[in-house]
């Protein structure tokens, strides 16, 4: 019998957790949000996903889903964002449906006062904050800080640094997100030029441009080619147009088509400014694919003991040099892709983290077992 959130486990009722969160673009998040609701639904839970915004088009929004969608008229256009909260405000009320056992959050708002209203006695509302490690300049008021019962991030790192900064009191995990996983081993190099990629929004903050202008430089023997959608996509393609080693290529809308492109990777490349844990570093590890990527975030964690991947400073020269050293260890085959996804395997094993989320959501911390703790 599942087991149900807040309630004795002899309970007949199925477990409710509503999912709240903007759905974006073909990202991390969304990618995440897909496997949490499949694995809450394959746990006997009834999800509810309810976005304000919602571009649509991805598969955990898809029609079929084994979950509830609710959302606004205004959801599919960001300049409509306040328009479709309060939309929600006066109707989701109607729609959600019977209170929920768990509200499952990832941005902590007078919004989540709202849904808090929604909870039974002794549900939780669980914040799940990503992106990069809680700053000096980040502030939460106190008011939201009382609405948290349950806290995640995704490194023990990111979990200090919102206790610290944050005075979070409530009980807190370290969970990465859930990602694709591997379809199984690694593709073999293939001969001839190197294939290095990027793989993520075409948008400057992930360092797009910064990538290009060193690709210049390092004058590898490789192509580059930019895999993703965003608002500076045709910007990067009119750069790009004088580059005859590099191209711009769309990006990927399930896990199909993402390995198609992985499996065409001999390097990847993420040079971004500002990061959390990025899944797809991740992906790119369980497919055995080697990477390089910028000292931002938590990225680090992912190459503590790993020879098979680079984290280099938020610098051009080091991450051309990077690429230049990279190449040649591919190359000579100093990297193993074998090595990197048993490494990827025994620290970020996808079923081990599917069970730990839905632990972390479905059982009181009191009850945890397999969630890291932090």
């Amino acid at each position: 019998m599942p087991v149900t959130a807040g309630v004795s486990p002899s309970a007949p009722r199925r477990p409710r957790v509503l999912i709240t969160a903007r759905i974006q673009a073909a990202g991390g998040t969304e990618t995440h949000l897909l496997h949490l609701c499949r694995a809450l639904v394959e746990r006997d839970a009834e999800v509810v996903l309810a976005t304000r915004y919602n571009v649509g088009n991805l598969p955990v929004v898809d029609a079929g889903v084994p979950w509830r969608i609710v959302s606004t008229p205004f959801a599919r256009d960001r300049r409509w964002f306040r328009a479709s909260t309060l939309w929600a405000y006066i109707a989701w009320p109607a729609r959600l449906g019977p209170r929920f056992d768990v509200v499952y959050t990832l941005e902590l708002s007078r919004f989540t006062r709202f849904l808090r209203r929604f909870l039974r006695p002794g549900g939780r509302v669980v914040w799940n904050r990503v992106g990069r490690p809680a700053a000096e300049n980040d502030a939460l008021p106190r008011p939201l800080q009382s609405l948290v019962d349950v806290f995640i991030a995704e490194t023990p790192m990111q979990v200090d640094a919102a206790r610290n900064r944050f005075h979070i009191t409530a009980p807190a995990a370290a969970l990465p997100h859930l990602y694709h996983g591997s379809a199984g081993l690694p593709v073999a190099r293939a001969a001839g030029r190197l294939r290095v990629a990027y793989l993520g929004r075409l948008v400057e903050g992930k360092g797009i441009f910064r990538l290009l202008d060193c690709w210049r430089t390092a004058a590898i023997d490789a192509e580059l080619t930019f895999f993703g959608d965003g608002p500076d996509a045709d910007e990067l393609r009119r750069r790009a147009g004088s580059v005859p080693s590099v191209r711009v290529a769309a990006g990927w809308r399930d896990d199909g088509r993402l390995r198609e492109i992985l499996a065409t990777v001999d390097l990847l490349v993420l040079p971004s400014s500002d990061e959390g844990l990025p899944l797809i570093l991740l992906e790119a590890m369980a497919h055995g694919v080697p990477w390089i990527a910028t000292r931002v975030g938590a990225v680090a964690a992912l190459a503590a003991d790993n020879p098979d991947v680079r984290v280099v400073d938020l610098d051009d020269a080091a991450l051309t040099n990077a690429l230049a050293d990279m190449a040649a260890a591919i190359r000579d085959g100093r990297v193993s892709r074998e090595r990197l996804q048993a490494y990827c395997r025994a620290r970020y094993d996808v079923t081990r983290l599917t069970a730990a989320w839905s632990e972390a959501l479905l059982c009181p911390p009191r009850e945890w077992q397999l969630v890291p703790r932090a």
